[in-house]
Protein backbone atom coordinates (compact mmCIF):
# COMPACT_ATOMS: atom_id res chain seq x y z
CA UNK A 1 0.00 0.00 0.00
CA UNK A 2 1.19 3.48 -0.86
CA UNK A 3 0.35 6.28 1.55
CA UNK A 4 -0.33 9.39 -0.55
CA UNK A 5 -1.22 11.80 2.27
CA UNK A 6 1.99 13.82 1.97
CA UNK A 7 1.82 13.96 -1.84
CA UNK A 8 -1.70 15.39 -1.67
CA UNK A 9 -0.60 17.86 1.02
CA UNK A 10 2.23 19.02 -1.25
CA UNK A 11 -0.18 19.46 -4.16
CA UNK A 12 -2.71 21.46 -2.15
CA UNK A 13 0.02 23.67 -0.66
CA UNK A 14 1.05 25.03 -4.07
CA UNK A 15 -0.89 28.25 -3.71
CA UNK A 16 1.55 30.19 -5.89
CA UNK A 17 0.40 28.30 -9.01
CA UNK A 18 -2.72 29.39 -10.90
CA UNK A 19 -3.57 25.73 -11.45
CA UNK A 20 -7.37 25.57 -11.72
CA UNK A 21 -7.56 28.94 -13.48
CA UNK A 22 -4.79 28.66 -16.07
CA UNK A 23 -2.14 25.96 -15.67
CA UNK A 24 -4.61 23.05 -15.69
CA UNK A 25 -5.85 24.08 -19.15
CA UNK A 26 -2.30 24.65 -20.37
CA UNK A 27 -1.46 21.13 -19.17
CA UNK A 28 -4.40 19.70 -21.14
CA UNK A 29 -3.44 21.61 -24.28
CA UNK A 30 0.19 20.57 -23.95
CA UNK A 31 -0.71 16.90 -23.51
CA UNK A 32 -2.99 17.17 -26.54
CA UNK A 33 -0.15 18.59 -28.62
CA UNK A 34 1.97 15.56 -27.64
CA UNK A 35 -0.63 13.07 -28.91
CA UNK A 36 -2.53 12.42 -25.68
CA UNK A 37 -6.31 12.68 -25.51
CA UNK A 38 -7.99 14.42 -22.58
CA UNK A 39 -11.66 14.10 -21.64
CA UNK A 40 -12.28 17.45 -20.00
CA UNK A 41 -15.63 19.05 -20.82
CA UNK A 42 -15.95 22.64 -19.58
CA UNK A 43 -19.75 22.43 -19.49
CA UNK A 44 -19.60 19.62 -16.92
CA UNK A 45 -16.98 21.38 -14.76
CA UNK A 46 -15.31 18.03 -14.07
CA UNK A 47 -13.01 17.94 -11.06
CA UNK A 48 -10.85 15.11 -12.39
CA UNK A 49 -10.19 14.44 -16.07
CA UNK A 50 -8.67 11.45 -17.78
CA UNK A 51 -5.58 11.19 -19.97
CA UNK A 52 -5.86 8.66 -22.79
CA UNK A 53 -3.55 7.25 -25.41
CA UNK A 54 -4.98 5.30 -28.35
CA UNK A 55 -8.43 5.52 -26.69
CA UNK A 56 -7.17 3.80 -23.49
CA UNK A 57 -7.23 5.73 -20.21
CA UNK A 58 -3.70 5.92 -18.83
CA UNK A 59 -4.07 8.50 -16.06
CA UNK A 60 -6.10 11.12 -14.24
CA UNK A 61 -5.49 14.82 -13.58
CA UNK A 62 -7.11 16.57 -10.63
CA UNK A 63 -8.40 19.95 -11.77
CA UNK A 64 -8.46 21.45 -8.30
CA UNK A 65 -4.76 20.85 -7.57
CA UNK A 66 -1.65 20.00 -9.63
CA UNK A 67 -1.81 16.23 -9.14
CA UNK A 68 -1.63 13.40 -11.68
CA UNK A 69 -2.31 9.71 -11.09
CA UNK A 70 -0.34 7.66 -13.61
CA UNK A 71 0.83 4.05 -13.94
CA UNK A 72 4.57 3.67 -13.37
CA UNK A 73 5.11 2.33 -16.87
CA UNK A 74 3.66 5.54 -18.37
CA UNK A 75 5.05 8.08 -15.90
CA UNK A 76 8.30 8.88 -17.72
CA UNK A 77 6.50 9.72 -20.97
CA UNK A 78 3.96 11.99 -19.27
CA UNK A 79 6.59 13.69 -17.10
CA UNK A 80 8.71 14.36 -20.19
CA UNK A 81 5.67 15.77 -22.00
CA UNK A 82 5.02 18.09 -19.03
CA UNK A 83 8.64 18.84 -18.13
CA UNK A 84 8.03 22.59 -18.00
CA UNK A 85 5.42 22.17 -15.27
CA UNK A 86 7.70 21.11 -12.42
CA UNK A 87 5.12 21.93 -9.73
CA UNK A 88 2.90 18.97 -10.70
CA UNK A 89 2.86 16.16 -8.16
CA UNK A 90 2.69 12.61 -9.52
CA UNK A 91 1.22 9.56 -7.84
CA UNK A 92 2.65 6.50 -9.54
CA UNK A 93 0.50 3.38 -9.39
CA UNK A 94 0.82 -0.19 -10.64
CA UNK A 95 -2.30 0.36 -12.72
CA UNK A 96 -5.38 2.53 -12.39
CA UNK A 97 -7.57 -0.24 -10.94
CA UNK A 98 -5.40 -1.70 -8.17
CA UNK A 99 -6.49 -0.63 -4.67
CA UNK A 100 -3.01 0.26 -3.48
CA UNK A 101 -3.50 3.82 -2.21
CA UNK A 102 -4.20 4.87 1.37
CA UNK A 103 -4.69 8.17 3.18
CA UNK A 104 -4.11 9.11 6.80
CA UNK A 105 -6.78 10.96 8.73
CA UNK A 106 -5.63 14.53 8.27
CA UNK A 107 -7.85 17.62 8.57
CA UNK A 108 -6.11 19.40 5.69
CA UNK A 109 -6.48 16.43 3.32
CA UNK A 110 -9.96 15.58 4.60
CA UNK A 111 -11.13 19.07 3.62
CA UNK A 112 -10.36 18.44 -0.08
CA UNK A 113 -10.75 14.68 -0.58
CA UNK A 114 -14.20 13.14 -0.88
CA UNK A 115 -15.46 11.78 2.43
CA UNK A 116 -16.92 8.77 0.59
CA UNK A 117 -13.54 7.34 -0.43
CA UNK A 118 -12.26 4.35 1.57
CA UNK A 119 -9.01 5.79 2.91
CA UNK A 120 -7.68 2.38 3.93
CA UNK A 121 -7.49 1.17 0.33
CA UNK A 122 -8.55 2.70 -2.97
CA UNK A 123 -7.43 2.89 -6.58
CA UNK A 124 -6.70 5.84 -8.86
CA UNK A 125 -9.99 5.06 -10.62
CA UNK A 126 -11.82 5.18 -7.27
CA UNK A 127 -10.34 8.64 -6.71
CA UNK A 128 -11.53 9.72 -10.17
CA UNK A 129 -15.01 8.27 -9.59
CA UNK A 130 -15.55 10.02 -6.24
CA UNK A 131 -14.23 13.37 -7.50
CA UNK A 132 -15.48 13.55 -11.07
CA UNK A 133 -18.65 15.46 -10.19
Amino acid sequence: MQNITNIIKKAISKDDVLWSIYEFFYCLEHLGSKGYEVSYCEDDDEKVTSISLSSKIIGYIWRRYPLIFIPTDRSDDVQIALKGQAYIEYIMVTDLETEELVLDEDPEVDSVVSYIINKSGFSATDFWFYHVV
